[in-house]
């Protein structure tokens, strides 16, 4: 697969704050699945308060340890369609060697997509999330969210 073909489902957080992260970088696929420009936006402004709690968890482990992310998502348009996303997440190391990027990769899962854009609505409900052991090893647990 070339790179080009992945552009639109890539997305980019920088850390702000201990618990701030905000969309650098957003690709037109997602974008278009919300119906909205996400970029400069915080990812707590978009997403259920339930939610943001375990995905500050997620952000702050993939920085920390640092370790990979798979997620599994269920959002809930206007429209009322629904969708399952899975989104993986992989920390960038910066020259300093911090961790303040991370790069995600989001697609709807197969069978469930939908051509029609839908207005912007939030995650509802994080059905699944497991680390991923890049080389530096990963949480010991795996949280099923639902």
């Amino acid at each position: 697969m070339t790179i080009i073909r992945i552009l639109p489902i890539v997305s980019l957080l920088e850390r702000t704050g201990p618990e701030d992260w905000v969309f650098r970088l957003v690709g037109t696929e997602i974008e278009r699945r919300w119906g909205r420009k996400i970029a400069g936006i915080y990812f707590a402004d978009i997403v259920s308060p339930e939610a943001a709690a375990v995905m500050r968890q997620e952000l702050r482990h993939i920085v920390e340890w640092p370790c990979g992310s798979l997620t599994q998502r269920r959002v809930e348009f206007h429209s009322g369609r629904r969708a399952a996303i899975e989104t993986l997440r992989l920390p960038l190391r910066a020259p300093d060697g911090r961790v303040v990027l991370i790069l995600g990769c989001s697609g709807e899962l197969p069978g469930r997509r939908s051509e029609l854009a839908d207005r912007p609505r939030e995650i509802i409900t994080i059905t699944e999330q497991r680390y991923l052991d890049i080389g530096a090893g990963s949480p010991a647990h795996e949280a099923l969210v639902g």
